[in-house]
């Protein structure tokens, strides 16, 4: 890992394998421009957590520059698959009943493509 100022963060995000964005809705909009008028290449993955607007400027101008982009909604979609596994009494590693579908609904409900469920981590 390693701190930049936020001010050398245009220049410095392509040469970044792995970038998360935890920014508030717009929070990195300003970022965007800057690193778009640089014209970085990156082959590197952002785990955008925005979900509204969606595509945020960060993950617009990260898949322009060559990126792969990982959408906030997506990460929503297992963190709920989590909590349910919770609120219903099972550990984080034991599958639901029928998890598939469930994973499926709530890609279909939020206009996602369907996923397959993640093997349960390993200890």
């Amino acid at each position: 890992m390693r701190l930049r100022a936020w001010d050398e963060a245009p220049a410095a995000l392509p040469g970044y394998d792995v970038v998360v964005c935890t920014l508030p809705p717009h929070g990195a909009d300003e970022l965007a421009r800057d690193a778009a008028r640089l014209s970085p290449v990156t082959t590197g993955v952002l785990l955008d957590a925005a979900y509204d607007p969606w595509p945020s400027a960060i993950a617009r101008t990260w898949a322009q520059a060559g990126g792969a982009v990982a959408p906030g909604i997506d990460m929503l979609i297992f963190q709920a698959v989590d909590q349910i596994r919770l609120f219903t009494g099972r550990g984080p590693g034991t599958p639901l009943p029928r998890e598939q579908d469930v994973v499926a609904a709530l890609c279909t409900a939020v206009g996602r493509p369907v996923r397959d469920v993640p093997p349960p981590p390993t200890s």
